[in-house]
C-alpha cells in the first residue's frame, strides 16, 4: 500500500487538458471576430469632383471592404448606384445626383460597420453653355475683339478657338466674356470654355478664320517729329494684327502696340536727315500697307518745362511727379539736381511722369530734361527736397470708435503720397494741404489711445505717442426729470455713455447751464427758459459729435397768477413758497385760502441783499420798500417767505 500512487481519472485528465485549449479557442474566436467587424479604413474617392447631375463613375480605395448585404456608398446621405466591391481594397460606384459642393461619402460594409470621409467628392455646378460668338468671323492673323455670350462663366476660365487659347480673356459676369483671337487658319473653328473646376461648354464652327486682308494706313498722328526720333505716334487704319511691325522708311519704330485692328501706337526711330518718309505696316503673315510720306523728320525744337507737380517731396526720392511741357520725346532723361531719375515715362509730347531720385541734402534743385537728339531744358530751384516730416499737433485729438473723423494734422515738411495711420490702421482720404498741414479721416479702432503715424512716399516717418484717443460713440439713455417750468432753472440727470469733459448740452436749441460731466455715463445741468411744450435735449462731446438717443424735456404751462407753486404758507409759525406771480391782493388771498388771516399774515422777500416786509393792513410808508421793489407785480415763480402770527 505503501508504495501506491494516486493518479488522476481519465475525466480529469481530460478536464484539465481542455482549459488550455478553451482558452485559446475563446482568444481565436475573439481575434476571428475582430478582423471581421473591422470598419473600412484609409478611405479614398477617384475622381473626387463630378457634375452635379451624377454619374460619375468612381473608384473607391482603402481597406477592410466587407461583402455582405449591407455593403452601400451614399454621398451626403443619397445612395450611389451600380456599387460593386471588387476586393478587400476597391469598390466601385456611380454617383448620385446631389447639390453643389462638397459632400460626405460614406461607405457601409457588408456588416453593417461604416467609415464617412468628409468632403470626399465635391458635385460641380453646371458646366459654361456658349451661345453667340460676335463678331463671328475673322482673319487668319488673329486678334479680333469678339464677345462671348452664355452660361454659367466663372473667374479664370479659358477660352480656345479651334484648340489655340484666346488672349485678353476678360470674364465680364457669369454670361459675358470678352477675348481676342488667336492665329489660324482658314476655316470654322470650334469655341470651348473652360472653367477652372474642368468643366466646359463650346459651340461647334462658332467662329470663321478668313483670309486676313493686307492692313491699310490712313493716318500718321503726330505727322512729324525730330530726327532723333522718340516722338509718339498713332497710327490709324485697317487689318491691323497682332505682332504687326512698324517701319519710318527703312527704320523700324519701338514700342509697337497693336491697341485694335485700326489703332496702333508707336515710338519713332532716329533718322540722318530730315524729310518725308514712306509709313509701313506689316502683320505676321507678311503682309503689308504703306502710306507714302506720312510721317515728315524735322529739326526738333528744344523740350520746354512749364509747371511740375507736385513740386517738392521726401530727400529719400520716390515721389511721382507730373512735369507738362512741349516737345518731349521719347527716351527722354529727366534730371533732379544733376542726379538722373530711374523711372521716366514719356506720356505725350507734352507729359512726362517721372519718379524723382534720392538727394542726400534737403533744399531746391534744378530740373532739367534732355530729349535723345541733346536738346534740353532746364529750370532753377524747381524742385524742393524735404526733410523727415514732424508732427505737431493732431485735432481733433479724440473721436469715435466708428471712425470717420475728419482730423487736421500740422506739421513740417508734408508732401504728396503720404500715408497716416492711427494704432497701425491706415486712416482713409489723406489731402496733403501744404507743407505743414494735412488732413484726414480716421479709421475703426478699439477705444483706448493710440499712436498717430505719418510716413512719406519715400519711407520717412514721424509718430505722435498716444497722439489721438478712440472714444466709445456717446448716447443718451435716460432723462430725470423729465418735465419743468417753462422759467427753466430745472436741475436735471442726463445719463448714457462716451460723455467727455467739454460736453455740452442744449435743450430746444438753448444751451443749458451749469453743466456738470460726472463721469462718462452722467451728466448734470439746468434747463434754460423755453416756451411750453416738449424739448430735444441734445448732448455735444468735446469734438463736437452729436451724441445718439433721442430724450424730450416737456416744459409745463405756467401756473395762473395767484397760486403757491412750491413750499407753503403755514397755518402759524413762518415758511417758504413759490408764488406764481401776482397782485398783493393776490397775495394775501393765497394766504387765506392757506387758513392765515389777512390781519395775522406778514411776507418778506429779499431785495438788493436786503430783506423788504409787506404787511396787509399796515400803513403805505411801512410798505413803501415793497410797493417800490414790486412795482410792476410780483413776478412768476418768485420765492417768498410768509409769517403766520
Amino acid at each position: 500500500m505503501g508504495g501506491n500512487v494516486m493518479r488522476p481519472s481519465s475525466t480529469l485528465r481530460f478536464a484539465l487538458l481542455s482549459v488550455p485549449i478553451l482558452a485559446a479557442a475563446v482568444a481565436l474566436l475573439a481575434l476571428v471576430s475582430t478582423i471581421e467587424a473591422a470598419t473600412p479604413q484609409d478611405v479614398d474617392i477617384t475622381p473626387s469632383t463630378g457634375p452635379a447631375a451624377g454619374g460619375t463613375s468612381v473608384e473607391i480605395t482603402g481597406t477592410g471592404f466587407l461583402a455582405g448585404p449591407s455593403l452601400a456608398v451614399t454621398f451626403n446621405g443619397v445612395p450611389a448606384t451600380d456599387v460593386q466591391r471588387q476586393s478587400d481594397t476597391r469598390i466601385l460606384a456611380v454617383t448620385p445626383p446631389g447639390a453643389a459642393g462638397e459632400a460626405t461619402v460614406k461607405v457601409t460594409n457588408g456588416d453593417g460597420l461604416a467609415t464617412s470621409v468628409s468632403n470626399g467628392f465635391t458635385y460641380l455646378g453646371a458646366a459654361p453653355t456658349v451661345t453667340d460668338v460676335d463678331p463671328d468671323s475673322g482673319p487668319t492673323t488673329g486678334g479680333t475683339s469678339v464677345e462671348i455670350t452664355g452660361t454659367g462663366f466663372k473667374s479664370g476660365a479659358a477660352v480656345r478657338f479651334g484648340g489655340t487659347a484666346a488672349t485678353n480673356v476678360n470674364i465680364v459676369s457669369l454670361t459675358r466674356i470678352t477675348a481676342r483671337t488667336p492665329a489660324h487658319a482658314v476655316g470654322e473653328v470650334d469655341v470651348v470654355v473652360t472653367n477652372t473646376d474642368t468643366q466646359s461648354g463650346s459651340r461647334s464652327d462658332a467662329f470663321t478664320y478668313e483670309p486676313a486682308a493686307a492692313p491699310a494706313v490712313t493716318s500718321v498722328s503726330p505727322d512729324r517729329g525730330s530726327t532723333g526720333g522718340g516722338t509718339i505716334v498713332t497710327i490709324r487704319g485697317t487689318g491691323f494684327a497682332s505682332g504687326a511691325t512698324v517701319r519710318f522708311g527703312n527704320n523700324a519704330a519701338t514700342n509697337v502696340d497693336v491697341e485694335s485692328a485700326t489703332r496702333i501706337i508707336a515710338v519713332t526711330p532716329s533718322r540722318g536727315s530730315t524729310g518725308a518718309v514712306d509709313v509701313r505696316v506689316t502683320n505676321s503673315d507678311g503682309q503689308n500697307g504703306q502710306r507714302n510720306n506720312a510721317f515728315t523728320y524735322i529739326t526738333a525744337p528744344a523740350p520746354v518745362i512749364n509747371s511740375l507737380s507736385p513740386d517738392e517731396g521726401p530727400r529719400l526720392g520716390g515721389q511721382v511727379v507730373t512735369i507738362t511741357g512741349s516737345n518731349f520725346l521719347s527716351g527722354a532723361v529727366v534730371a533732379f539736381g544733376g542726379a538722373n531719375a530711374t523711372t521716366v515715362n514719356v506720356r505725350s509730347a507734352s507729359r512726362i511722369e517721372v519718379v524723382v531720385p534720392s538727394r542726400s541734402r534737403t533744399g531746391d534743385v534744378s530740373v532739367r530734361v534732355t530729349n535723345p537728339d541733346g536738346k534740353s531744358h532746364q529750370r532753377s530751384n524747381f524742385y524742393t527736397y524735404l526733410g523727415a516730416p514732424g508732427i505737431d499737433s493732431v485735432s481733433p485729438a479724440i473721436g469715435t470708435t466708428g471712425g470717420d473723423t475728419l482730423v487736421t494734422i500740422r506739421g513740417t515738411n508734408f508732401s504728396e503720397g503720404m500715408t497716416v495711420r492711427f494704432g497701425g490702421t491706415r486712416g482713409t482720404d489723406v489731402d496733403v494741404v501744404n507743407r505743414t498741414t494735412l488732413t484726414v479721416r480716421t479709421p475703426e479702432h478699439n477705444a483706448g489711445r493710440v499712436d498717430v503715424r505719418i510716413e512719406s512716399s519715400a519711407g520717412e516717418r514721424a509718430t505722435r505717442s498716444n497722439g489721438y484717443t478712440y472714444r466709445v460713440p456717446a448716447t443718451i439713455t435716460g432723462l430725470s426729470p423729465t418735465s419743468g417750468p417753462m422759467s427753466g432753472g430745472t436741475m436735471v440727470t442726463i445719463t448714457g455713455a462716451g460723455f467727455d469733459s467739454g460736453s455740452t448740452v442744449t435743450v430746444g436749441g438753448v444751451r443749458a447751464t451749469q453743466v456738470d460731466v460726472v463721469s462718462s455715463s452722467r451728466i448734470t445741468a439746468r434747463t434754460p427758459g423755453r416756451p411750453t411744450g416738449p424739448a430735444l435735449v441734445e448732448v455735444r462731446t468735446s469734438d463736437g459729435v452729436l451724441a445718439s438717443g433721442t430724450r424730450y424735456f416737456v416744459y409745463d404751462p405756467a401756473p395762473p397768477p395767484g397760486q403757491v407753486t412750491g413750499g407753503a404758507i403755514p397755518r402759524s409759525g413762518a415758511g417758504l413758497f413759490v408764488f406764481s406771480g401776482g397782485s398783493n391782493n393776490q397775495l394775501v388771498a393765497a394766504a387765506v385760502s392757506a387758513g392765515c388771516p389777512q390781519s395775522r399774515v406778514s411776507f418778506f422777500a429779499t431785495a438788493g441783499g436786503r430783506f423788504v416786509t409787506y404787511l396787509p393792513d399796515a400803513p403805505a410808508f411801512v410798505n413803501a420798500a415793497w410797493n417800490s421793489h414790486f412795482s410792476g407785480g410780483i413776478p412768476p415763480s418768485t420765492p417768498l417767505i410768509a409769517a403766520c402770527r
